[in-house]
């Protein structure tokens, strides 16, 4: 029996290792795609500032698109948590006048996700900039789950007669990238928006719920 437990023991600390060296990694390449972009960044210099070897970092990733596409969806999933049940309540609105109401709660809770995931939206911007050469797959999917989930919200209230009839897919990419790009301004070049009365989410919300106003809700 001593020598069974001599061996469980070191079998969980391995296992225990394993997964903080996983978690650390994931969180050294998210700092490393958010700040010098998916074509900047290597597995070299992220097994680097993670403290561990390339083969490790292999070992738990396998290559650099599949370490990119797990950073992504990471990220994908704490913006789909933030989102759906605002869209889903953004679906089931009756009237224009609840649908502005909605739409105020829907960009306000949007800032606030920004507010705490900074570097996802850096690595999404990063990618568009990039104009990368090779698709990774898992992150292209996720981009069209998302585009969909609230394209197919405004689908139904168009149908009511509560959306205008407008390119609903260039609403929704004017959304994910217009968003990400104001909140990223306002924080790292607050002097381009000039001076306001209004506090950074406030003018924010006002901003963006007026276009999405005019944009999109029906007379």
């Amino acid at each position: 029996m001593e020598t069974i437990r001599r061996t469980q023991r070191p079998r969980k600390a391995t296992r225990a290792n394993g997964a903080a060296t996983r978690t650390r990694a994931l969180q050294v390449a998210r700092d490393a795609f958010s700040t010098a972009g998916y074509e900047g960044s290597s597995l070299r210099q992220i097994a680097s500032a993670a403290g561990i070897d390339l083969a490790t970092l292999k070992y738990h990733f396998g290559d650099k698109p599949s370490l990119f596409a797990e950073v992504y969806r990471e990220g994908q999933q704490a913006f789909v948590r933030a989102v759906a049940p605002l869209v889903a309540a953004l679906s089931r609105v009756q009237t224009a006048a609840e649908l502005r109401t909605q739409l105020h709660t829907l960009v306000d809770d949007v800032y606030d996700y920004m507010s705490s995931n900074t570097a996802f939206l850096r690595i999404t911007l990063f990618r568009l900039l990039e104009n990368p050469a090779s698709v990774i797959e898992q992150e292209a999917r996720l981009q069209g789950d998302a585009i969909a989930l609230v394209e197919v919200a405004l689908a139904h209230l168009r149908k009511r007669g509560i959306v205008r009839p407008v390119d609903l897919r260039g609403a929704v990419v004017l959304l994910i990238t217009a968003l990400p790009t104001w909140y990223l301004t306002s924080q790292q070049r607050p002097q381009w928006l000039g001076d306001s009365d209004l506090a950074d989410r406030e003018r924010f919300s006002v901003f963006f719920v007026d276009l999405l106003e005019k944009h999109l809700v029906a007379d």
